[in-house]
């Protein structure tokens, strides 16, 4: 059978998956061929009955990608939302309703290996794990709700990491110096090294590196330079442990601590790396996660379980002086005003399941899971010099004493369960057809308390309140295989993000008590894509067309001068998403990803700032990134390789009202490398924004302030890797 001659084929390629690259023949270097376990199960691309894309470790090297706003250019339908350092935001197919910081849940779930990183409420950081030594990337486009949960509402981007080798040493060290134009240098150190203990059956994997970014904006105001440079050090320690053929245990133990002066936020007009404010918007942030994965085959059932523990620390910083500023002045308070909040959030997930693991025509998997996650915060307004709210120790449980320093402040502890069990089928009915069902139920609860205090918050209620719901989310495909390198497929898939709670706000009279919570909002995504592989392994495409229905909305609302959140509208959004790579000669190869994105504001309700029609945020309707690469092996045995990339976004508008909103620009990236393989040595010379654009990626308007971030200036940088 066509279906399971794939499933086959996967299986084997599978047992070396610490390599990203495949050859097709033993004659040229032709396409990368990567196996990803986007459905819980080893598989080729061309396999799942979905839209996804995938970049391999040589793919992210060769375009030294090092971080999220390396490689997402790379990807159709996935758009990153610029907010300065660790604050990114992903949408993928249109699905968010802002560009910037919002207290729901964020509709791309971020996992690093089997771990969601991102909080269910306020996540307000997006951690930047550094992508030294990582096996590949992942991109999920399109709801994940059956296998993923909460969170993957337009879908999921997954970061898996290199695991232990178990037969042999090995090790990688690598260095990076970059110019960045009008900046700061910027370095970079990392090193990996491969332990064997005992042959085939004990392995350690460390990693250990070192970011030093360079800042390029100057503040005027109080007159530094190249203000927003930032800081990372990281690493993690895996020890693979395989007492026999059937059972295996992979403890991991990662960690990595940002630490940012402040934000490269520029004028919206004028001089294009330069601001002015007040004090600086720093963004620190620390994580660690322990994670155990367990897995025993026993007969045709493989048996996987994931336990994983982190914690994250995060410090921000937000000046608030123009927009507080003419509030408190009759207070006789003239100082700049800062917003300081520090948050610590400790996360306990647990999944178990249980999967076929055979060459079947039924296949299925089964599974479980927990997660239980606490977030605490403390947020102070204060004056220049004035103490903030940080010394405090414990959470309080009824109220907070005023504190006469602080302008205002608050301490909010929300507690986040998930449970769920999920389940998918997939059958083949003859050679060519074969159909997948799964479906999840999941309950979730948040319980949130929070108090205020300080001279803006008098009259502010108490909020100590909880919310339950449950649902199912489901999914169809059905595929047709019309030979063994061309897979169509139809998809309907179901996502969701948490419902949660409101802040208590006080009674105005003559409005209506805004609502305790809003529940959770959903979509259905209809997708009918082409898989194919042509010319004997030289051309693959990967193309799909889409439609989004998004009901109950989580939007924010306005009565009087309360805001709050509530199920207020519906959307949509349809579109085109194109790859395409070509080896067009054996050592010239060209990629194109192409992407149209139509959203639309399809109801709203009274109080909403938007209209019927608006376009979703953060979004541009078109996408096109193009590489080309040429490949020679010199006469000395030297392969090198030349490579362009070129990036085109349009307009995108910054907030849901389109009528007051601002646009980004519309920009063009330029990227050029080159570099050389000696075997154990290798080198790649890069330039990226070869031309120099300084376009607005992102515009905020907050807080009585206007400012933008913009595509980074020049860098001219050289990578040199030692592998042994």
């Amino acid at each position: 059978m066509i279906l399971s001659r794939h499933l086959l084929a996967a299986s084997i390629t599978a047992a070396s998956l610490q390599s990203t690259a495949v050859l097709a023949n033993d004659d040229d270097m032709l396409l990368e061929e990567i196996i990803v376990t986007a459905s819980k199960r080893k598989q080729t691309l061309l396999e799942v009955p979905m839209s996804i894309s995938a970049l391999g470790e040589a793919s992210l090297e060769r375009i030294t990608a090092d971080r999220y706003e390396d490689y997402v250019n790379q990807i159709p339908g996935l758009t990153l939302n610029a907010n300065g350092s660790n604050r990114a935001k992903f949408s993928i197919r249109g699905i968010t309703t802002s560009s910037s910081q919002s207290n729901t849940q964020v509709p791309v779930a971020v996992y690093h290996d089997d771990l969601p990183v991102l909080d269910s409420f306020a996540s307000f950081v997006t951690p930047d794990l550094r992508l030294f030594d990582v096996n590949r990337v992942e991109v999920l486009r399109g709801p994940q709700g059956t296998l993923f949960g909460s969170g993957a509402l337009g879908g999921a981007i997954r970061v898996i990491t290199n695991k232990p080798e178990m037969s042999e040493f090995q090790g990688k060290l690598a260095a990076t110096i970059v110019t960045n134009k009008g900046g700061d240098t910027s370095q970079a150190l990392s090193s990996m090294f491969n332990f064997p203990i005992v042959e085939d059956e004990l392995a350690l994997r460390a990693v250990v590196y070192y970011r030093d970014d360079g800042g390029y904006v100057d503040n005027i105001a109080r007159r530094d330079s190249n203000v927003d440079g930032h800081t990372s050090v990281g690493g993690r320690a895996m020890l693979n442990w395989q007492p026999n053929n059937s059972l295996s245990f992979l403890l991991t133990v990662s960690s990595q601590d940002d630490d940012s002066n402040d934000q490269a936020y520029t004028f919206l007009t004028g001089p294009k790396n330069q601001y002015d404010s007040f004090a600086e918007e720093e963004t620190a942030v620390e994580f660690t996660t322990t994670n155990l994965v367990t897995e025993y085959q026993f007969g045709s059932t493989a048996l996987t379980s994931s336990t994983t523990y982190s914690t994250r620390n995060e410090r921000l910083a937000n000046d608030l002086t123009a927009g507080i500023q003419p509030i408190v002045s009759p207070f006789g308070i003239t100082a700049g005003i800062l917003n300081q909040l520090e948050g610590q959030s400790d996360v306990f997930a647990e999944e178990v399941r249980l999967a076929s693991a055979s060459d079947n025509a039924l296949q299925w998997l089964v599974g479980a899971f927990y997660i239980e996650a606490e977030r605490y915060a403390v947020s102070s307004m204060v004056a220049d010099g004035a103490d903030s709210l940080f010394n405090l120790i414990g959470f309080p449980t009824a109220g907070m004493p005023y504190l006469p320093d602080s302008i205002f402040g608050s301490v909010t502890k929300i507690k986040t369960t998930e449970k769920a069990v999920f389940g998918e089928l997939t059958y083949a009915f003859t050679d060519q057809i074969s159909a997948t069902a799964g479906a999840r139920w999941f309950s979730n609860r948040q319980d949130l308390f929070a108090s205020t205090a300080g001279l803006l918050a008098a009259g502010s209620p108490l909020t100590d309140r909880s919310t339950e719901e449950s649902a199912i989310t489901p999914k169809f495909s059905i595929s047709y295989w019309a030979n063994s390198d061309t897979h169509v497929y139809i998809q309907a898939a179901k996502g969701y993000r948490v419902g949660q709670n409101n802040l208590t706000l006080p009674l105005l009279p003559g409005f209506s008590p805004p609502p305790e919570n809003y529940d959770s909002d959903s979509l259905w995504n209809y997708e009918i894509g082409v898989k194919a592989t042509l010319l004997e392994g030289r051309l693959k495409i990967n193309t799909a067309a889409f439609y989004i229905d998004w009901t109950d909305v989580q939007l924010q609302q306005q009565v009087g001068p309360l805001t709050f959140i509530d199920n207020a509208g519906k959307a949509s959004s349809q579109g085109l998403e194109l790859e395409l790579e070509y080896l067009l000669t054996k050592s010239l190869r060209f990629g194109t990803a192409i992407t149209y994105t139509d959203t639309e504001l399809k109801t709203v309700e009274a109080g909403v700032a938007a209209q019927k029609g608006d376009e979703l945020p953060g979004t541009s309707k078109f996408k096109i990134t193009n590489h080309l690469e040429w490949s020679h092996a010199l006469n000395s045995g030297v392969m090198t390789h030349l490579r362009l990339d070129q990036h085109f976004s349009s307009a995108a508008y910054t907030h849901l009202n389109n009528g007051t909103s601002d646009e980004t620009d519309a920009y063009n990236i330029l990227n050029v490398s080159y570099g050389a393989d000696f075997g154990e040595w290798q080198v790649n010379l890069f330039v990226k924004n070869l031309t120099n654009t300084d376009r607005r990626m992102n515009i905020f308007t907050d807080a009585g302030r206007r400012a933008a971030i913009r595509v980074k200036p020049r860098k001219i940088g050289v990578n040199l890797r030692y592998s042994f």
